[in-house]
């Protein structure tokens, strides 16, 4: 297997999910560190909004791979673009996070 080819398999993508964003990995230095990660963007939102200098927030993340870091803070931000080189990252996290499914969702997946 090629390495671009590794984020095409669902086992592999699984397994990586499951290792970093599981309820059994929140404990572990990758699930802290991804604790931090959504505390900090909920931060940077709730000063834009105290901020008043700005009538809309958006989030961009290049390589959002399933979507994790969006399901925690989509209610934070107006809008949020995820750009994903991956067709199975794409495919998975509108599996798993059926919300951004929704014709009217705040989050839109490329």
């Amino acid at each position: 297997m090629v390495d671009n080819e590794v984020w095409e398999d669902p086992n592999i993508v699984h397994a990586w999910r499951n290792s970093i964003y599981s309820e059994e990995k929140k404990d572990t230095p990758h699930g802290v560190l991804f604790t931090k990660e959504i505390k900090f963007f909920q931060d940077i939102s709730d000063e834009v909004k105290k901020s008043k200098n700005y009538a809309r927030s958006a989030l961009v993340e290049v390589g959002f791979g399933t979507g994790e870091l969006f399901s925690k803070v989509d209610k934070n931000f107006d809008v949020l673009l995820g750009v994903e080189l991956s067709q199975s990252m794409i495919d998975l996290a509108l599996e798993i996070h059926p919300k951004f499914n929704d014709i009217n969702t705040n989050v839109k997946l490329l």
